[in-house]
């Protein structure tokens, strides 16, 4: 009896064990640590820019018609022709203009002639009214008799010069150095005057570029810029560009500026042509020697602070900081950080400070920005 006591005491033993044994809780695996990418931290230079769309304009330009009726008889230039100021682009036919230039020169003749003896009667009338011969009426008659030819020899000499200037337009010449942009006659053509012949650009050309006023102060005539276009193989080429002139005009429909950038001569091989697009970048601000960490890395809040996280001994940090210059996808940080701490780049949106972290380094120097354009807002707790 003893035994069979004992039996069902160490049955109920065992039983209450197991049941304890059970009822404790288990203790859960270990989270792994969360993979990040880190950058460490040093000083760099911070560049705002702006990127703009420009186009390629002539310097000069000048569209030129014809002054004159007649047949084009001589054609000296095309197309894409370099020519010099006052050469001689085209010329019309001067044969009418000559052969009515020798008909008023005969008036001029015949009114110089009548001139002549007018004067001659005049001061035969003077003598003879200072003896009585004649009356004073007769004399005022030779007066007026001579103004009236001088005014016809006056008007003959108009003529003459008026045909000579439509002579001279007869040869269209460049008004200044430059090349033929567009030709719009061919030889053998009619032309009435005013009719179109050429555009006419010189070979200095710049950069216009539409400003926003709000960017417009923070630049000025001189400063650096770079131009962005296709060279001749098609490979993109950035070339210094110098802004030239900021027009002191503000459009009241955009409030945009216009202002002239001129490529730096020699400076790349593209060969700029009037219409070309280009892009121009503008520097609008510059912070050198300062610390800096990707955009992307940083977490706006809703009260307007920042945050970032940093690796210490594995271990991921929230750190509160204070920023400043943003600009070709870095940011400065004014406070809260020192050069060579590790900055979580990628993979610290679900991070807690505290949290567990394995991360891989991005050496300084060759850290790119995180693909992010920038970390989504946080709300305040």
């Amino acid at each position: 009896m003893k035994n069979q006591l004992r039996f069902i005491l160490s049955a109920v033993s065992i039983t209450m064990m197991l049941v304890s044994a059970c009822s404790r809780p288990q203790k859960k695996p270990a989270k792994p640590p969360a993979t990040v990418v880190a950058h460490e931290v040093s000083t760099r230079t911070v560049r705002s820019e702006l990127t703009l769309t420009g186009t390629i304009e002539p310097d000069r330009s000048a569209r030129l018609a014809a002054q004159v009726d007649g047949e084009v008889i001589a054609l000296k230039a095309r197309e894409g022709t370099h020519v010099l100021g006052g050469q001689v682009l085209l010329i019309i036919d001067p044969s009418r203009l000559q052969a009515a230039l020798h008909e008023a020169e005969a008036d001029l003749m015949g009114a110089q002639a009548q001139l002549e003896d007018g004067l001659r009667v005049l001061e035969r009338d003077r003598k003879l009214f200072e003896r009585r011969g004649i009356s004073k009426e007769r004399l005022e008659e030779s007066e007026t008799n001579v103004s009236r030819l001088k005014a016809a020899s006056l008007r003959a000499q108009a003529k003459i010069d008026g045909i000579q200037t439509q002579l001279a337009d007869t040869r269209v010449k460049a008004p200044f150095k430059g090349y033929i942009l567009e030709r719009s006659v061919e030889l053998g053509d009619v032309v009435k005057s005013g009719a179109p012949l050429f555009i006419l650009a010189s070979e200095s050309l710049h950069a216009l570029v539409s400003i926003s006023q709000k960017h417009l102060f923070a630049l000025k005539e001189g400063d650096m810029v770079r131009l962005n276009a296709h060279n001749n193989n098609g490979k993109s080429r950035n070339c210094p560009g110098t802004i030239r002139l900021i027009r002191p005009r503000i459009d009241p429909a955009t409030r945009t500026a216009e202002i002239e950038i001129v490529p730096q001569p020699g400076s790349c091989d593209i060969r700029w042509l009037p219409g070309m697009l280009t892009r121009v970048t503008f520097t609008l601000d510059e912070s050198g020697n300062t610390l800096a960490v990707p955009a992307g890395s940083i977490t706006r809040h809703a009260d307007g602070k920042s945050s970032l996280f940093v690796v210490e001994e594995n271990v991921a940090r929230k750190r509160m900081v204070e920023t400043g210059l943003e600009g070709g996808g870095w940011i400065v940080i004014s406070s809260g950080l020192r050069e060579k701490e590790r900055v979580i780049v990628q993979g610290f949106e679900k991070l807690k400070d505290g949290s567990r972290v394995s991360a891989t380094a991005i050496k300084p120097g060759n850290g790119k920005p995180s693909a992010k354009a920038g970390a989504e807002s946080e709300k305040s707790s």
